[in-house]
């Protein structure tokens, strides 16, 4: 049986939505040359093409992009699943930015995505800085648990 390598990108390959690092960049792409290897993200192609070199996700055997929506191969999407969300959700999703106590805002808060909806108090956009403060923030007022347990209050399902 041969071995097969899942890689998440954020956080294991990368640094949250940064460049690989050159040292790491040579040694993964001499890896997928001769190992079966994902990669698994919550992220779609575009962003993780900013993070990774196109030559070594098309040597992957595989992309796995909105935690499992999408598969791409060789630069190309093979197959994706979407979902529609129901209206009350995305109506839940909305008032839950809109009364977020946290003060920064950078650019999109939801952003809709095969099979999924990402969701950020204080943003898409936010640089790296911005995120770990609302990190920093959150771990004290509790706001994305909070959400969360209305979530799945109102959907279970989900």
């Amino acid at each position: 049986m041969k071995d097969v390598f899942a890689f998440d990108v954020d956080g294991t390959l990368t640094a949250t939505r940064q460049r690989i690092s050159q040292d790491f960049e040579q040694f993964l792409r001499s890896f997928v040359s001769t190992e079966t290897v994902y990669l698994v993200t919550g992220s779609v192609y575009s962003k993780i093409s900013e993070q990774l070199p196109a030559d070594i996700m098309e040597s992957c055997n595989g992309v796995f992009t909105c935690s499992g929506a999408e598969l791409w191969q060789n630069g190309r999407i093979v197959y994706c699943k979407t979902h529609n969300f129901p209206e009350k959700l995305v109506e839940l999703v909305e008032h839950f930015i809109d009364t977020s106590a946290y003060p920064v805002r950078c650019g999109t808060h939801i952003e809709p995505r095969p099979g999924m909806l990402n969701i950020s108090s204080v943003g898409r956009q936010a640089n790296l800085a911005q995120r770990k403060a609302y990190h920093v923030w959150d771990q004290t007022h509790q706001e994305r648990k909070a959400f969360v347990d209305a979530l799945l209050l109102e959907f279970p399902q989900y």
